[in-house]
């Protein structure tokens, strides 16, 4: 059995410290590009990809994973509440990538997260009963 090749300390370090950056980066990304876009411009394409992320998306998830794949409780509870979690910042860093859509990506995350404050408890709410 070969011994597991491991980084030097220092460079390890080095990649756990911008690791852990990543997320207040993503944040001032979305942050800045919220100032330059604004909500205003996409609001319709961004409600779609909304009502689709925190709507749609569970309500497919739901009898697929309970149905298909056989969970129940807590663990269709967890899949289900983790296909409806808001728009993530990889979509607007996609639109960023390919220059398209780039004001509706960040609409859609600002929407979403509002959103999902209301939509969790009904979701929640909803596999409480089932």
């Amino acid at each position: 059995m070969q011994p597991a090749l491991q980084l030097p300390e220092l460079i390890d370090q080095l990649l756990q410290v911008l690791g852990s950056a990543v997320v207040p980066v993503c944040l001032v990304l979305i942050g800045l590009s919220l100032q330059h876009y604004g909500v205003r411009g996409p609001v319709r394409e961004s409600i779609a990809l909304t009502a689709i992320k925190l709507i749609v998306m569970p309500a497919c998830v739901w009898p697929l994973a309970h149905w298909v794949f056989g969970l129940s409780g807590q663990a269709l509870a967890v899949v289900v509440l983790m296909a409806a979690l808001p728009v993530g910042s990889n979509a607007l860093i996609f639109a960023q990538r390919y220059r398209t859509d780039e004001a509706a990506a960040t609409a859609a995350i600002v929407i979403s997260t509002v959103a999902f404050a209301f939509t969790a408890p009904l979701w929640l709410a909803a596999l409480a009963h089932f």
